[in-house]
């Protein structure tokens, strides 16, 4: 088949979603199908491998008016773009991953070529609403998240055949989000296999040394995307209440709108020399991070379905997380890491992680199976 994969996300930029699409695609391409991906162009990238050339169509859009949301764009005039596609593609079916431009456009290819149209639910977007005004989050929030239901998300949801979300904690949410109709469960898919691969000692004792972390320090590792809901900020005051005075670093790898104010926040907390911030890093080099963390640490309420965490057990790192529905059969209490619930649960686990020495070196092996 010809598939056409539309989202508003896709590399450079690094999230979820962006992981999600990639990997969809490339399964799907090996299974024989043409796969093409349609999103929109940030501002200075220049796509330079041929194949991504082809295969991923890009569209120029205005930024979103939101700092926090500086990495979005949204592309309009779907009439023409639509049959630009229709005559140029061929395309058998359409797979939205998004709600805004890039889904209008999918959706809008669906009807005029009357083909099926697949829709997958990606983000909770309760958690997202005060990027988009602190004050209307506040004073306005059932009233914001209705229109967003009735005018945003529920026309995609009338326009698709099947309504894929990717966990239970999701699909609980469905009626939330006036999703209804053939609505399946389908995990993202993902390539593990750099994840279980091994560095050499002199491998990770340079990657430590290029950050001035010490051979002998204790590493918690945080990876993902600096932004506001995947609270960092309690992490980083954990840290501060449990590590202050022992030979351990906060590593934080990653990138985003809401380094200023964690940077600041470390600052308030004059513990700069113990954390440490890598910026951005390119997913396919992420594997060596991990691998040199003790520790993965996340206390985000807003994944969906963690990628990053099984990533890391797949590196055999344990990790320490915020209790989630998402993570229900994936962390196992005790045997591949830890859940904590709150600021100063997570501040003693992260005490016992670094005296229990031992108990990581099991758990580690439990990862790894």
């Amino acid at each position: 088949m010809r598939i056409g994969i539309f989202s508003d996300a896709y590399t450079p930029a690094i999230s979820g979603v962006v992981t999600s699409v990639k990997m969809l695609a490339s399964g799907l391409r090996e299974l024989g199908h043409e796969v093409y991906i349609f999103t929109t162009l940030l501002d200075g990238y220049e796509e330079k491998d041929p194949f991504e050339q082809k295969y991923v169509i890009r569209y120029k859009g205005f930024t979103v008016p939101f700092k926090s949301l500086s990495n979005y764009k949204l592309s309009f005039k779907t009439k023409r773009k639509a049959r630009q596609i229709k005559r140029k593609y061929n395309l058998d079916v359409v797979h939205i991953q998004t709600e805004f431009s890039m889904g209008k456009l999918g959706m809008r290819v669906a009807k005029i070529m009357k083909i099926p149209c697949i829709y997958t639910f990606h983000t909770m977007y309760e958690e997202y609403l005060p990027y988009i005004s602190k004050y209307i989050d506040k004073h306005f929030h059932k009233q914001f998240f209705s229109i967003l239901r009735r005018w945003i998300i529920s026309p995609i949801n009338k326009a698709s055949k099947i309504i894929i979300v990717p966990t239970k904690k999701v699909y609980a949410q469905a009626n939330n989000y006036n999703l209804d109709g053939d609505i399946r469960i389908v995990p993202t898919g993902l390539e593990l296999k750099g994840f279980r691969g091994s560095f050499s000692k002199e491998e990770i004792l340079n990657l430590k040394a290029s950050y001035n972390i010490d051979s002998d320090q204790f590493i918690y590792l945080f990876l993902g995307r600096i932004s506001k809901e995947k609270s960092i900020e309690k992490i980083i005051r954990a840290f501060a209440k449990s590590q202050k005075d022992k030979k351990s670093v906060l590593f934080i790898v990653g990138d985003g709108p809401y380094l200023p104010e964690i940077q600041k926040i470390v600052e308030k907390l004059n513990i700069s020399s113990q954390i440490v911030f890598a910026g951005f890093v390119e997913w396919k080099k992420t594997p060596i991070y991990y691998k040199a963390a003790d520790v993965f640490v996340n206390a985000s309420t807003s994944e969906t379905q963690g990628l990053t965490y099984i990533e890391a057990l797949a590196s055999g790192l344990p990790v320490l997380v915020q209790e989630d529905e998402c993570l229900d059969g994936v962390v196992h209490d005790g045997q591949n890491g830890f859940t904590f619930d709150g600021e100063i649960n997570l501040a003693e686990k992260m005490d016992y992680v670094f005296i229990n020495k031992a108990k990581l070196a099991e758990m580690s092996e439990n990862c790894s199976e």
